[in-house]
């Protein structure tokens, strides 16, 4: 079976699993389903798999190379050129061609235009636009075979970046950070109005950035006073690091405000330029507010983040399927571990992570009165799990044994002065299926 057969069929096989669960998210589906295309892809070893905005960003790394690539396309024109995007028309986006496959697969690609689907392409990075009317663009993805992996947005408008490693991290103090840029002395604070009369002086400045482009020219956007407004800078990329660009591009849309550091540059035919030298994320915004409204909605004080959530539902990694484990729920699932809880999921910071303990005390025994402790440690959080056995459960006469047990338990998590405490009366431990 080709390689790209069994990706889809892999692929299908683990949607219908994931979609079999007692809660299922549409959103995990498609992540799920991502990850394990690009999986089969990465074992294939006479390709690279690339993002979208390495193609983009850096085509002279990747000429004449055979990669594997997932984008949206759009924009298919009669000559079989299109653009492969890391979002629908948003985010980073290169020039391929469909010309060289097969008059059926062809069809099978104009088809799937209708609406925003995620594809795995594969193809050759070469040198020149696909077609004239891409001529500004430095390369050409010349596609050899494609997999469909479903809709693009299902819900809600996210690029691939976002479905396969969430969305954008912002400043966690945005208005410390906007403060630190104002007392830069290396940099003098202004707006983006005030830059053209600031050339060649070293400045510091807050705006919406949108239309990122890449070419032979090299890697730049667009900044403004008001998101996607006409009086706008452009803005060099090219002496940030490609890691750097990369997340520079991700928050470009939904809107997002950024504090800039730079120098001002005139361009040949005068106009004002800016040469990137650093930015910090401020954090998503909507697209209609002014640069005031905008620091007023990042600036505002939220509430301290508890150190430990609810395990994310849609997460595909956590284990499902037989085995012995256990379950510590108040309202909702905070831990699931293994039966005697030398491994464990938390979410810590807004991410689910597994982890083992780094000190130990008692063994988990089917006995009432059984004491056990737990630490762990992640991101600069203690979490401390204090366990007794409450209750043996009988296992039921016809029905496969779980050889359950019931524990009364507190997890203490702490980091520095911040404590959290959550109560469990009643987790559950078990195996079978």
């Amino acid at each position: 079976m080709p390689l790209i057969t069994r990706a889809l069929a892999l692929g299908a096989t683990l949607l219908a699993a994931t979609t079999a669960l007692a809660e299922p998210s549409v959103l995990a589906e498609r992540r799920a389903v991502l990850r394990q295309a690009l999986s089969v892809e990465a074992a294939d070893t006479r390709r690279k798999v690339v993002d979208v905005d390495d193609l983009a960003l850096d085509p002279r790394s990747y000429r004449d190379a055979e990669v594997s690539v997932l984008g949206i396309p759009a924009n298919l024109s009669d000559d079989d050129a299109f653009l492969l995007g890391d979002g629908f028309g948003v985010g980073a986006q290169i020039a391929a061609t469909a010309a060289g496959l097969p008059a059926a697969r062809r069809a099978e690609l104009r088809s799937l235009l209708a609406r925003p689907r995620i594809l795995l392409v594969r193809g050759t990075m070469r040198e020149g636009p696909p077609a004239p009317r891409f001529k500004g663009l430095p390369s050409r993805l010349e596609a050899s075979d494609f997999l469909d992996l479903g809709e693009a947005q299902p819900h809600v408008a996210l690029t691939v970046s976002d479905l396969l490693r969430g969305k954008p991290a912002a400043a966690r103090d945005p208005a410390a950070a906007i403060a630190a840029l104002k007392a830069d002395p290396a940099f003098r604070f202004s707006t983006v109005e005030d830059l053209p009369r600031l050339s060649g002086q070293a400045v510091g400045f807050l705006g919406f950035p949108f239309n990122a482009l890449a070419d032979g020219s090299g890697s730049r956007f667009q900044v403004s006073g008001r998101w996607a407004s006409g009086e706008n800078v452009t803005v060099s990329m090219d002496a940030l690091p490609l890691a750097r660009k990369k997340e520079l591009l991700r928050v470009m849309f939904p809107p997002h405000l950024v504090a800039l550091k730079g120098r001002v540059t005139g361009s040949p035919a005068g106009a004002v330029r800016l040469e990137a030298a650093d930015f910090t994320d401020l954090g998503e915004v909507p697209g209609g507010q002014s640069l005031a409204e905008a620091v007023a909605a990042v600036s505002k004080p939220h509430p301290e983040a508890p150190l430990v959530g609810p395990l994310l539902k849609d997460d595909p990694d956590l284990p499902e399927g037989c085995g012995c484990s256990c379950a510590f729920t108040a309202g909702e699932d905070y831990l699931v571990s293994n039966g005697d809880l030398s491994g464990a999921w938390f979410n810590v910071a807004g991410r689910n992570v597994r982890l083992e303990p780094v000190r130990s005390a008692g063994l988990f025994k089917r006995e009432a009165g059984a004491k056990l402790l737990r630490v762990y440690e992640h991101a600069g959080v203690t979490l401390r799990l204090d366990a007794v056995v409450t209750e043996v459960l009988k296992d039921v006469p016809g029905e496969e044994s779980w050889d359950g047990s019931i524990l009364s338990a507190v997890l203490e998590a702490k980091k520095g002065a911040q404590v959290q405490k959550l109560s469990f009366a009643k987790a559950h431990c078990g195996c079978g299926c």
